[in-house]
């Protein structure tokens, strides 16, 4: 069943060429088991994606927020039972209210700036801790990190969004999003599209740090919204999109 089986599964390749530019080897490698997450409200389905079935409540809750069926005080409104299948997991949420419209709201001005190194230190925490990544290729890591740059909530699955939607969810259970503006900021390894920016605006996030690069349209509702995006930030560079005032800028002489 979903909830047990391991991350991964093993099979066999056929390995081709090498350093030496030659020969053959038949060996076993590891890839990610896929699994499809169902998510049902009162019954009806709102949600269905190939995902890792593990933490399947928290991107079911992080995938009902952003369809506007909890907001930052409602979690408790939501009562989720999961039902594990062959490959399928299957999320049943009941909820006694209709959907809110999820509009995402201009971050306020001022508020939480950041330090330029903690930018850099948490992209790299996200890169260097062990992951699936690192045994199969085959996912993209997400987290929420505190301001100094450490993480507070990590997850990996088979899309950006799906890593995405988890971490905010469990954020979302752990009282982390503030209805006017949340703690930290949002990592990711992946491609910094507009969806993204707005689960990020709709969780009160007001940074976004990738180690890949935003679209035009991420990069215009970024400037919209009030988000600072930073891409590319590999070692201690990077690009700063939008709203580069909130960042702290480190000094080179110091």
């Amino acid at each position: 069943m979903p909830l047990s089986d391991p991350p991964t599964a093993t099979v066999d390749i056929l390995r081709l060429g090498g350093e030496e530019g030659g020969g053959e080897d038949l060996r076993p490698d590891l890839v990610i088991r896929e699994a499809r997450i169902s998510v049902y409200v009162n019954g009806i389905l709102f949600s269905e994606t190939p995902a890792l079935a593990a933490d399947a409540e928290a991107y079911a809750r992080g995938i009902l927020f952003f369809g506007g069926w909890a907001d930052t005080g409602g979690a408790g409104r939501i009562s989720i039972h999961l039902t594990p299948g062959d490959r399928v997991l299957r999320v049943d949420a009941a909820s006694t209210e209709p959907p809110a419209v999820p509009l995402p709201v201009p971050a306020p001005p001022g508020g939480a700036a950041f330090r330029e190194e903690a930018i850099y230190d948490a992209v790299a925490a996200l890169s260097g801790e062990p992951s699936l990544y690192r045994l199969t290729g085959g996912v993209h890591s997400a987290a929420l990190a505190r301001a100094d740059g450490s993480l507070v909530l990590r997850f990996e699955d088979l899309s950006r969004h799906c890593a995405v939607d988890k971490v905010i969810g469990q954020a979302l259970a752990e009282s982390r999003i503030d209805p006017v503006q949340s703690e930290g900021f949002l990592v990711s390894s992946g491609r910094i599209g507009a969806d993204i920016v707005a689960r990020a605006a709709r969780a009160r996030l007001t940074l976004i740090a990738s180690v890949s690069a935003p679209t035009d349209r991420a990069v215009s509702l970024a400037r919209a919204w009030g988000l600072t995006l930073c891409g590319f930030v590999r070692g201690r560079r990077m690009n700063v999109y939008t709203h580069p005032a909130r960042l702290v800028r480190d000094d080179p002489a110091g």
